[in-house]
């Protein structure tokens, strides 16, 4: 996906800068909280010019890490509808999870956002997988509909990266089954895995959704070490063979060629 500017707002004690700091590593974004950069400038007035100036010094810091191609989220309380309209987000995540702060200055100018991408409520079960897949949001067709109870086969990886023999199998599954769930291994990152889930997800959406749209699906799942099964579980365990030039397709030569040439 093209680099995005994500605001997590809400009241004080919401849970934003938590949040956020589950989310960046999990997108590879910067994350600027508004606690730490009021520091950073000496602003500690939350009158309308304080908050004024917070939000344009956040607005440009994260303008100039979107402009150099990454993404950035901003976790500050940003209270109302002409500051959120200053700060411009590409993606608004709100913490609606407490009906009042502890500071009631903020309490009486708080106006929650009016058409949030993401809401997360008290007590809300979520995932950051579940917000990424709000972030990556083709255009809905109509004509695509995924249907779970659809006989459905499942390919489970790495991707690091998706590549052409990946899509091999996945067109193969697709002609046998008719639609794939493709389950995206969570692994620590490092040079072996170098692509945090949102980059891998957003790899296999270019190639996949302008052919095959609602024909797939994408999930994170944990690090499946094993697949065990019982007796007449309804399902194959189906092994798929490509030509020998696909299957020969490394993810890891792929990899240490990019490394070589700085891509």
């Amino acid at each position: 996906m093209n680099a995005k500017k994500i605001l997590i707002c809400g009241l004080p004690g919401s849970g934003k800068t938590t949040l956020a700091l589950k989310l960046a590593p999990f997108i590879g974004a910067v994350h600027f909280d508004g606690d730490a950069v009021r520091k950073i400038t000496g602003n500690p007035a939350f009158n309308a010019f304080g908050r004024q100036h917070q939000c344009n010094v956040m607005r440009d810091l994260c303008d100039k890490v979107k402009d150099s191609g990454h993404h950035v989220i901003a976790s500050f309380v940003c209270p109302t509808d002409q500051l959120r309209e200053v700060f411009d987000a590409d993606f608004t995540i709100f913490m609606d999870t407490i009906s009042s702060g502890r500071y009631e200055d903020t309490n009486l100018i708080w106006q929650p956002p009016r058409e949030p991408d993401f809401v997360i409520h008290m007590h809300d079960s979520y995932r950051a997988s579940d917000i990424v897949a709000k972030l990556w949001r083709p255009e809905p067709d109509p004509e695509r509909v995924w249907n779970n109870a659809a006989p459905t086969a499942v390919m489970i990886g790495r991707f690091q990266p998706w590549h052409k023999g990946h899509r091999a199998l996945f067109e193969k599954a697709l002609d046998k089954y008719g639609q794939v769930c493709i389950l995206v291994r969570e692994m620590p990152l490092d040079d072996n895995n170098p692509m945090a889930f949102a980059h891998v997800c957003e790899r296999i959406h270019v190639d996949l959704y302008p052919t095959y749209g609602a024909h797939y699906i994408v999930r994170w799942v944990p690090n499946v070490a094993a697949v065990v099964y019982g007796r007449d579980v309804g399902y194959a365990i189906d092994e798929i063979r490509l030509d020998k030039v696909t299957e020969a397709v490394s993810g890891t030569n792929i990899r240490l060629g990019r490394m070589k040439s700085g891509l």
